[in-house]
């Protein structure tokens, strides 16, 4: 049994933030993840490497053997108001730390290089460009306990008119003790973004990331709105047939000194779920916050738990 469980996000504001005109925005897409690795000898140090197709183009560093399943390249989309020519980052570094182990990992997890497709400047006039990155992850020797391994790459885009965009792109390994699970990955956390405390009224975000609500003035710009994405790794290499996928259906979010109440929804919805086909299989989260209009204002936060029994 698999149980994750992760976080989403409520900005309660009672006035309209103040609008500025965007020059140019980088946004992650999708996260850099290495996938699922099995050190086999963790006494010897191990290279990963993902190209930016997503493929592993090589892996290991002397006699250490790694067994892998599932990467995918991080992707960040840059979008430009105007004319734009805009220059990929091309360098960066992070190190990674285990989210949800039982003990700390005594050894370091790091990216040490990156990788971009495409490489050379794009020239935009109101238009977008995704760049896929890859990268080559180290992992020293002396082993690290199972675990989520995460860590974060803080890029700035330089473009030659306005002001740099950034954008945190997430890096991920997960290493377990062998390849015949099923792995839950908190991929996208579900967001309602901003809205004002105006009376009873309820706001959706679907299971595509489209707000809407029964007041419609109440939806202020600003702040995130997304649905919440799970992925479920297959590590098998074959479908693998599941018990049960059950999803908390009504959560509280709260600030401190308010509640707020919502329900969830999910895309395939958990219950229709039987089996896991290999390679990852994405669950879309969804959700209606109830507004009773006696909220204070401030950031709500909630948690919400997928389990998968196999």
């Amino acid at each position: 049994m698999k149980k994750l469980v992760v976080y989403i996000f409520l900005i309660v504001l009672f006035l309209f933030p103040q609008i500025a005109f965007a020059q140019h925005t980088a946004t992650q897409i999708q996260i850099l993840d290495f996938g699922i690795l099995c050190h086999i000898n963790k006494q010897m140090r191990a290279t990963v490497i993902v190209a930016t197709d997503g493929s592993y183009s090589g892996s290991g560093s002397g006699p250490t053997v790694i067994t892998k399943a599932n990467p995918q390249k991080g992707i960040v989309q840059y979008a430009a108001t105007g004319n734009a020519q805009i220059t990929p980052v091309r360098t960066a570094t992070t190190s990674l730390s285990c989210i949800n182990c039982a003990e700390p990992c005594s050894n370091s997890i790091s990216l040490t290089s990156l990788s971009v497709n495409p490489q050379s400047k794009q020239h935009l006039k109101n238009s977008s460009v995704d760049f896929s990155y890859g990268g080559t992850l180290i992992i020293e020797s002396g082993g690290c306990p199972s675990g989520v391994y995460e860590g974060v790459l803080p890029l700035t885009f330089t473009s030659n008119s306005g002001t740099p965009a950034t954008c945190n792109l997430t890096v991920r390994a997960t290493l377990v003790d062998d390849l015949s699970s099923i792995v839950v990955s908190n991929d996208q956390n579900l967001s309602f973004g901003t809205i004002l405390v105006d009376g009873a009224y309820s706001v959706t975000v679907s299971t595509a990331g489209a707000r809407t609500s029964t007041n419609a003035s109440a939806l202020a710009a600003g702040g995130t709105v997304q649905q919440g994405i799970f992925s479920l790794n297959n590590t098998t290499g074959a479908a693998k047939s599941v018990t049960s996928v059950t999803l908390d259906s009504n959560i509280t979010l709260s600030n401190g000194t308010s509640n707020i109440s919502a329900t969830l929804t999910s895309s395939p919805a958990v219950s229709s779920i039987t089996s896991v086909s290999a390679g990852r299989t994405y669950i879309n989260v969804g959700g209606t916050l109830q507004m009773t209009g006696s909220e204070s204002g401030g950031s709500y936060i909630g948690n919400y738990t997928l389990t998968v029994n196999y």
